[in-house]
């Protein structure tokens, strides 16, 4: 049997990006079945959502700065704290491979009484007053814990020679990023409602208690790391000051437009679909599936004969669970439409925007498949792993 494949796309995607992923999948479709018939539905010129001001919303917008540019003071704590709450241990692990100095002698380890002042320390007064307002009082204990067990700490503490005012803000830092990582583990993510002036406080007073600075140090981490911190960081503030927020204004625009006003990429799609002879596949990426799967609830595609819905990285099962789906409020125990059409749905777990099917609507059938990329990027990377489409011509009828 010859069948019609109809590629609905996902949020954010514009041209040339539809016309890629809608080529890396008439290419996988054709070259494993002859005959088959690929139709486009790219919805995002006509019914995605644009900056209709050109971004006069968005603070910033039009800053240029030079690429080549170090960060500034600002800048670089910005970009620090944005890897430090990703890796509390950053500053830490650097410091554990700085080379010693020449008076440097194995076995001898200057760095114990820091250690010492780390592993018993009694936060002061003020430093409580100060988690507590941060609410990171309940985990602060346990964050010190996770820092000082790290094989990281303890090489650095072995290597540690004086002054040691880095290594005091190394762990200072460590920690309050350790407690916020648990704070929000634990109470969630808006549970931590610390800005930059706080948390900076809060180190400052870590240090104190653990010995103070000395004075006139030239900060080795900084020297060592602006570098890196100018690639990963300064770039991404860049790119919030500008592409980031007109890539955002499509991306979570879509969504947002599609929430309010979704009617129209449903008529869209609905159009793609009636135009064709048939028996059609329908494979719809993220938004896209959300949308085909409203669409599908709504009313029966009655020409042509709709053989097989696949939704790839979709978040139409959580939007259900969530009682956020257009076309169906939640409710316990429901079902799917007797004239909704088989459904494929396939996720990736290192995909964040993918969900599994099965467990809120009985009637699909979930695939998970390795697409072997960290995410954003597993987001995008469906077309080329050759699990999607084996699992996908296993299920044609």
């Amino acid at each position: 049997m010859s069948y019609d494949f109809v590629f609905v796309h996902g949020t954010g995607v514009r041209e040339p990006a539809y016309t890629t992923a809608f080529n890396r999948t008439a290419d996988q479709l054709k070259s494993r079945r002859s005959g088959v018939r690929v139709h486009r539905c790219y919805w995002g010129a006509d019914y995605g959502t644009r900056l209709h001001e050109n971004g006069a919303s968005i603070p910033g917008f039009e800053t240029k700065r030079d690429p080549t540019a170090l960060p500034d003071d600002e800048e670089y704590t910005v970009g620090l704290w944005s890897l430090l709450y990703q890796d509390p241990l950053l500053e830490i692990r650097l410091l554990a491979f700085k080379e010693g100095d020449e008076g440097f002698v194995p076995g001898a380890r200057p760095g114990d009484e820091l250690d010492q002042a780390v592993r018993g320390l009694v936060p002061s007064g003020p430093l409580m007053r100060l988690l507590e307002a941060a609410n990171l009082a309940s985990v602060f204990q346990k964050a010190r814990e996770t820092i000082i067990t790290e094989a990281d700490y303890q090489e650095m503490i072995e290597r540690a020679q004086a002054p040691f005012t880095e290594y005091r803000i190394a762990v200072a830092s460590g920690v309050v990023a350790q407690s916020v990582v648990l704070a929000k583990a634990k109470d969630g993510p808006s549970s931590v409602t610390l800005s930059g002036s706080e948390r900076d406080a809060l180190v400052d007073l870590l240090v104190t208690e653990l010995g103070g600075r000395e004075r006139f140090i030239v900060s080795w981490v900084k020297d060592k790391f602006i570098g890196t911190i100018k690639r990963l960081a300064t770039n991404e503030i860049d790119r919030r000051r500008g592409g980031l927020s007109e890539e955002a204004g499509e991306a979570a625009g879509d969504i947002l437009m599609y929430q309010a006003r979704g009617q129209d990429i449903r008529g869209f799609i609905r159009q793609t679909i009636e135009a064709i002879d048939g028996p059609v596949v329908v494979i719809a990426h993220s938004l896209g599936g959300i949308a085909a799967v409203d669409l599908l609830i709504e009313a029966p595609i009655n020409k042509p004969t709709l053989k097989m819905l696949v939704t790839v990285g979709s978040q139409a099962p959580l939007l259900y669970e969530l009682n956020a789906l257009a076309s169906m409020p939640y409710s316990a125990g429901a079902r799917l439409p007797k004239h909704f059409p088989f459904w494929l749905n396939i996720y990736d777990e290192h995909d964040f925007l993918s969900y599994k099917a099965r467990p809120i609507f009985p009637e699909a059938q979930d695939v998970r498949v390795r697409n072997r990329q960290p995410f954003p990027e597993s987001h995008s990377a469906y077309w080329g792993n050759a699990e999607v489409w084996d699992a996908i011509f296993a299920k044609l009828p």
